[in-house]
């Protein structure tokens, strides 16, 4: 992790894991990694591009307008950003323990919205 451009917690990173997930949700979550694959550069193939706890450098961000759309900002940064190098770190994604999901309809089109834009202007 030291030399990294930047790192995150990440489900899917080897000694990861989900606990007590709804086989229903792990398999929306696989599925929207999957979708991810094609946009990802090569060099930098991530497990989880889902994360929503990360450290970026300044510099990877300089120059980018970020959309301000939806939530799912560190798969903008991965494709759009300019990252060197990253570092995983594994962790447990636990049962909520308060509050509820952001995940409905809305947010799944903001995504697909995301995902096209990315694709179209890589």
């Amino acid at each position: 992790m030291r030399g990294a451009t930047w790192c995150w917690l990440a489900r899917y990173a080897p000694e990861g894991g989900l606990d007590n997930w709804h086989p229903a949700r792990h398999l929306l979550s696989q599925m929207a990694i999957w979708l991810t694959y094609p946009l990802q550069k090569r060099e930098i193939h991530v497990a989880d591009p889902m994360a929503g706890f990360f450290m970026v450098r300044r510099s990877c961000l300089k120059d980018i307008e970020l959309h301000n759309r939806g939530f799912k900002i560190l798969l903008e940064i991965l494709v759009r950003g300019k990252v060197g190098s990253v570092s995983e770190i594994p962790f447990t994604f636990g049962p909520r323990r308060a509050g509820t999901s952001k995940a409905n309809i809305r947010v799944g089109l903001d995504y697909f919205s995301l995902l096209y834009r990315l694709w179209r202007n890589r």
